[in-house]
């Protein structure tokens, strides 16, 4: 029966994913297409600077195009320059610029604090297509309402690395917000969030107008983990948080709390691997403080909820779960298929009601060479929470294109 079930599932994933995508690697491998592309990016400097183009298309969002720079051993030797740039269309823009400082010798040095380093960043980002349903497990989706946001600033970080997995990474960050209406789809029906909520409204929109957020946290990772091609097989700690308070309307403070478990089983010894995630998030405000609409825990988008759309549900608590199957298709690209059930809640878990639950599913690829950048393809679906009067499929989600760590 269980072999029955999933046989559609399964010759999705063979079929369509794994057997045409490693055809396609093979055949580049072969032709040694990667290696020229490489030698034209980094134009003759080893593979020590150079240049890539991006793009990304997430349907439901604005698709955009972008290049990005990279420069080893500058400004000073053992340090990590990056920078990038991408556009989307009107009022959409984004410019990065970060630099990390790597400890000793570098990041490939054989000791105890291998890879640790000081990082340094700036950004801007101009986007009117971030989406706003409302608030809570059950905020309705039937008109897709837009909103822009403008940021503008910059942080600093060190991140001390215990072994391949295990890290502390410590930040500080100050960003200007501008909050103002969207650039909706006319011809989808869509909407500015003026036209549908009352922006004046701290309760419907929380930080309207604009703030400056001052930031400072820490996250820990614990993770018995080796590095691939290692056996897959252990299990994964992240606890962190961060204080957040809103300089032009002190004192408006709040705190942001986080912890995930994960445990991994490698099937085969061959990074066949099943894994098991529970996240759960806490916003605590201080003294009655606001906490602005893009700052609250937000499910959907590439993280959490990966079948809806990235703000499809926001709230002051979420809670997680998810179940996910890994699996190599080439040397430097993984498949992928999950299912995910959770959503966001009131203050500390408020109203946490299994029947308001939604459930995430899908497949996709992405390659697992670098943490900067990587390329990924994800179709997913999202569902009606468990609660609503009929329960379907509700959202589906389709990403293609590259996307950025750094």
């Amino acid at each position: 029966m269980p072999r029955v079930l999933l046989m559609p599932l399964y010759a999705l994933s063979e079929y369509v994913i794994r057997i045409p995508a490693g055809a396609l690697a093979t055949a580049l491998e072969k032709h040694r297409i990667p290696d020229k592309v490489r030698h034209v990016l980094t134009f003759g400097t080893k593979g020590r600077a150079g240049f890539y183009p991006t793009a990304l298309i997430d349907f439901g969002f604005r698709p955009s195009i972008g290049l990005s720079f990279f420069a080893n051993d500058f400004p000073a030797p053992n340090s990590r320059f990056r920078t990038h740039f991408a556009w989307g269309g009107r009022d959409w823009w984004q410019v990065s610029v970060s630099d990390r400082f790597y400890f000793g010798d570098g990041a490939t040095l054989n000791t105890p604090l291998a890879g640790s380093h000081f990082s340094a960043r700036f950004d801007y980002l101009s986007r009117p297509d971030y989406l706003h349903f409302g608030f809570g497990p059950t905020a309705a989706g039937e008109s897709i309402t837009r909103f822009t946001d403008k940021k503008l600033g910059g942080g600093v970080g060190l991140e001390l690395v215990f072994g391949h997995l295990d890290g502390l990474a410590i930040d500080a960050s100050v960003y200007n917000h501008r909050l103002q209406s969207g650039h909706p789809n006319e011809k989808r029906d869509e909407l500015s969030i003026e036209d549908r909520f009352d922006v004046s409204d701290p309760a419907q929109v929380p930080g309207w107008g604009g703030y400056t957020l001052l930031t400072a946290g820490a996250d820990l990772t614990l993770d018995s983990r080796r590095a691939r091609p290692a056996n897959g097989s252990g299990v994964r700690l992240e606890i962190g948080g961060d204080l957040n308070g809103d300089l032009e309307n002190l004192p408006a403070w709040f705190v942001h709390l986080r912890g995930e478990v994960g445990a991994f089983i490698d099937l085969n010894d061959h990074n066949r691997v099943l894994a098991f995630r529970h996240n759960i998030q806490l916003i605590e405000p201080i003294a009655g403080a606001d906490v602005p609409l893009p700052e609250q825990i937000a499910l959907g988008g590439p993280e959490l909820m990966r079948g809806f759309r990235a703000g499809r549900y926001r709230g002051l608590s979420s809670m997680v779960t998810t179940v996910q199957y890994t699996y190599p298709i080439w040397v430097f690209l993984d498949g992928l298929v999950f299912v995910e059930t959770g959503n966001v809640f009131g203050q500390n878990l408020a109203g946490l009601h299994p029947e308001d639950w939604t459930l995430s599913f899908g497949m996709g690829v992405r390659s697992n060479s670098d943490r900067d950048a990587g390329f990924s393809v994800l179709f997913a679906a999202g569902t009606t929470p468990f609660s609503a009067d009929k329960f379907a499929v509700d959202a589906f989600r389709l990403v293609i294109g590259t996307d950025r760590g750094f």
